[in-house]
Order: structure tokens, then C-alpha cells, then sequence
């Protein structure tokens, strides 16, 4: 080949690599740019759980269950089931109502300044529906201004400090119109918890009513084919078996949302003995 020529293909070649020198310096000045727009946005990834942190034994979950008497022998094991892994801490408080106000509110900001939970679960719906119950219509707007006035306000206050909310929709009772007030109840906490990022709603009559959605005291296991009492005879309050049809789903979105688990066998814990707030013949064995 001529000389020009090789020295034409050269500068050709010196040319071309000079090019690309420059591409790739402005690639990197646009990538340490922190103003350059692309249309692509790169993947990220974290290993902390959709709760915001990974509980640890030194430091645990906190995790507050309040509501009322129904709570308050469902709650027991929850406790032990998840402090079994000494990833959480939980405790039971009385708070059976949203619309009292006032003492609730005492209850409330003590427990939020004493322990700052991470996580609220809530069960209540029997003495709600006693303050709000004769109220509580079909009317659409009822239900607005019990979420604007009632239950907003009250969720603005247990997350103030940035804890989130479970709350257990209340199951059907043994008592029809009871039932259908509690139906209005749940809709509105369920419809706070689809608009608001710090609540989320489980319907618990999914898990403790019979086939047909409505109340049952007797239902036929699905795992194992037998009968089991998970209402006791009052019409309202668990047996252990509806403890554990209800701990279940509980358990499984905790779990979702902070990454702890639930200690092994908690289904025949200790919580299941006395002293309960009921005595044990109201869960008489299947007949």
C-alpha cells in the first residue's frame, strides 16, 4: 500500500478512536452528573422488608394488639408466637373503641410515648358499634363523616410517630343486626386502609365465618376434615380454634411486611390454657 494511503488510513483510524474517547467521556460525565435526564432509570435493590427495617434480637419489632375483649384473648398468642424468635416484642392494650375519645386518647398517646411500636394491630367492633351502632345507616354520607370525624383522626394519632396499622375487620356475631352494622363499620375501615399507605385492613370474617360468609360457631376443618368450635357459646368470642384460624392470615402478613416468623408449634402454646377471660366450657367439643 502507498504511504499516503497508510498514512490516510491512519489518521482515519486516529480519528476514529478519538471519537470514541470522546463518547465514553461524555457518557461518564453524564452518568456523575446528577442533572442529566435519561430515559432509562437503573434497578435497585434492598434487603430491608416493605416494613422499613429488619427486626433483630436487639432490636425487635414492637408490635401493639389493642382492641377489646375479643382482642384481648386473641392477642396472647400473637404474643408468643412471635416473641418465640426474640425478633418482636408485643403487648396487649384495652382499647375497645374509636369513638370514645378522651380516655382513649390517654391510653393512646401513653402507649405511643412508652413504647413507640412499629406495628398497631387492631380488633375491635362490638363496643364500637354499641357507641356508633344505632347510627351507623346505609346513607353514604354516614359513612363519610364517621371516617372524616372518627376514624381518620383516630389513625392520624397511632401513626403519628410513623408506627403502621393492621386492622382486623370484625367477623359476623350470632345476632343479625349487630352483623349488618359491623358490615358498615369494616367498609369504612377497609375503605381508610385502601387510601392511606400506613394502614392495611384484613377482612377476619374471611377466616371465622361459615361457608355461606356468615356467622358459624362449628365449621368443618379444611385440613383435616373434622369439625372444630371457633366461636364460643356467647356468639362472639374465639375458641382456641379460632384463635388459630385467625392467627394464621395475622401472622402471615407480619411476616410479609417486616420479615420475623412465628415461633414453631405456637398453635398449642401455653395461651390456650388458663386463666381466660371466659370459661372453658363455653367452647364445648363438636357434636
Amino acid at each position: 500500500m502507498p504511504r499516503r494511503c497508510r498514512r490516510a488510513v491512519a489518521l482515519v483510524l486516529l480519528l476514529a478512536a478519538f471519537a470514541a474517547a470522546c463518547s465514553d467521556d461524555g457518557n461518564r460525565s453524564a452518568a456523575a452528573d446528577p442533572t442529566t435526564t435519561s430515559t432509562t432509570v437503573p434497578p435497585t435493590t434492598t434487603s430491608l422488608p416493605p416494613g422499613g427495617r429488619q427486626p433483630t434480637a436487639a432490636d425487635p419489632l414492637q408490635v401493639t394488639f389493642a382492641g377489646d375483649s375479643v382482642m384481648a384473648e386473641f392477642a396472647p398468642a400473637m404474643i408468643q408466637a412471635l416473641e418465640g424468635t426474640r425478633e418482636t416484642a408485643g403487648r396487649f392494650i384495652l382499647a375497645p373503641s374509636v369513638a370514645r375519645g378522651g380516655v382513649g386518647g390517654v391510653v393512646w398517646n401513653q402507649e405511643l410515648r412508652e413504647h413507640d411500636p412499629d406495628l398497631i394491630v387492631v380488633l375491635m367492633g362490638v363496643w364500637e358499634d354499641q357507641v356508633v351502632g344505632e347510627t351507623a345507616s346505609a346513607d353514604p354520607g354516614w359513612a363519610q363523616q364517621y371516617r372524616t370525624t372518627v376514624v381518620d383522626p383516630f389513625l392520624d394519632l397511632i401513626t403519628r410517630a410513623g408506627a403502621k396499622v393492621l386492622w382486623i375487620g370484625m367477623a359476623a356475631v350470632d345476632d343479625p343486626v349487630a352483623t349488618e352494622r359491623l358490615v358498615r363499620l369494616n367498609s369504612v375501615f377497609a375503605q381508610a386502609a385502601d387510601e392511606r399507605d400506613d394502614v392495611d385492613f384484613l377482612p377476619g370474617g374471611q377466616y371465622l365465618s361459615g361457608p355461606d360468609g356468615g356467622y358459624a360457631d362449628v365449621v368443618v376443618s379444611p385440613t383435616t376434615g373434622i369439625p372444630v368450635r371457633l366461636r364460643r357459646t356467647d356468639g362472639l368470642h374465639l375458641c382456641p380454634a379460632g384463635v388459630v384460624a385467625l392467627g394464621v392470615p395475622v401472622l402471615d402478613e407480619i411476616a410479609r411486611q417486616w420479615n420475623v416468623t412465628a415461633v414453631y408449634g405456637w398453635q398449642r402454646g401455653s395461651w390456650r390454657r388458663p386463666p381466660l377471660l371466659h370459661a372453658p366450657e363455653e367452647c364445648p367439643a363438636p357434636v
